[in-house]
């Protein structure tokens, strides 16, 4: 993608969520075959100690909170929602089972290549903070694998908020009650091909997890088309996700939003510890959290004051927390730990 430099994409301030910034300010999208592409890095990248601190996380967490404390920090540079691999894997084919195509060479080579892009893009001798987006979760072994010096951070927060707070920020949008509503109605039927909406739709709130189980939890479980009980599946599927990396020995340290609100200072202090960043830039992150990270977007607290509230019955109850029993997950009420 190409913009108007005056754009400053890499400006958290002003464009807090980039995939957002990207598809409204993009002058030109120059489209290659992967193996030029590939070939065009080969040319231009050499390995260099680049730092790399890589946020996946739960959506609704304090995820834009972090990529803008690190964006404020001196010789770094925050990538908040690069929207790369997302459109990669929803436009390159019109697979719904991304579980598996996540283990195939294309896939890791369009990791690779997307990776060693954006190092590029970051100012000389500048650290790197990558806040990802959706489905990008499968990443995580292709990184371990390719660049292993990188970090990982997991934020999350615990479903019942998350999920409410997901709901108010975005339950109203058409676009995602489209989706939502296309894919609850087309993905068991297996005898017609998903529109886009409802690819779109289902690969999101499933965050490509394994397409055999989703199906039976759907069929079971019956989720209503809205923001909030679809939610709780992408939420209970990047947490899997997760847990079962940790479980492969995969390291990554767990961000809680609870703790972050609760003491701020110590668990900063905390990550830049394990970062090895100097604690004397503690105090430079803490002052971010005085604004609102996500201040000009439709989202920010003052845009969605009047937004409708999630009302919960006991029926979506009993939905919600069926979907986090077969993921192995504790009810609505009850906190997650790592």
């Amino acid at each position: 993608m190409e913009f108007d430099p005056e754009a400053d994409m890499l400006n958290l301030r002003k464009n807090p969520i980039l995939f957002m910034s990207q598809t409204v300010l993009v002058k030109k999208l120059i489209i290659l075959p992967l193996h030029v592409f590939e070939d065009l890095l080969a040319e231009a990248y050499t390995e260099k100690n680049t730092k790399v601190v890589w946020c996946f996380h739960t959506i609704r967490c304090g995820s834009t909170v972090w990529s803008q404390m690190f964006a404020a920090l001196p010789k770094w540079v925050a990538y908040s929602e690069s929207q790369s691999m997302f459109y990669n894997v929803l436009r390159s084919r019109n697979t719904v089972d991304v579980s598996a195509f996540a283990k195939t060479e294309e896939y890791e080579k369009m990791v690779v290549a997307t990776v060693k892009m954006h190092i590029l893009m970051a100012p000389k001798d500048h650290s790197i903070f990558w806040k990802t987006t959706g489905i990008d979760e499968h990443m995580v072994p292709i990184i371990r694998k390719h660049f292993p010096s990188h970090h990982i951070v997991f934020a999350w927060r615990d479903c019942l908020p998350c999920a409410t707070s997901y709901f108010k920020a975005f339950g109203h949008l058409p676009v995602l009650v489209n989706n939502v509503v296309h894919a609850n109605r087309e993905i068991a039927d297996k005898s017609r091909k998903l529109s886009d909406s409802g690819r779109v739709g289902w690969l999101w709130h499933t965050n490509g997890y394994d397409l055999d189980f989703c199906l039976r939890i759907l069929k079971t479980h019956k989720p209503q088309p809205n923001a909030f009980e679809w939610f709780v599946m992408l939420w209970a599927a990047k947490v899997s996700m997760m847990a079962q990396y940790r479980r492969d020995g995969i390291k990554f340290k767990p961000l809680k939003y609870e703790r972050l609100r609760k003491d701020a200072a110590g668990i900063i202090t905390e990550l830049f510890h394990y970062l090895d960043i100097p604690l004397d830039l503690v105090e430079i992150a803490l002052k971010t959290m005085k604004s609102d990270s996500q201040a000009g977007t439709f989202f920010s607290h003052e845009e969605r004051g009047d937004h409708e509230s999630w009302l919960r019955t006991p029926e979506s109850d009993r939905r919600c927390n069926g979907i986090l029993r077969e993921f192995g997950l504790p009810d609505l009420d009850t906190a997650y730990e790592f």
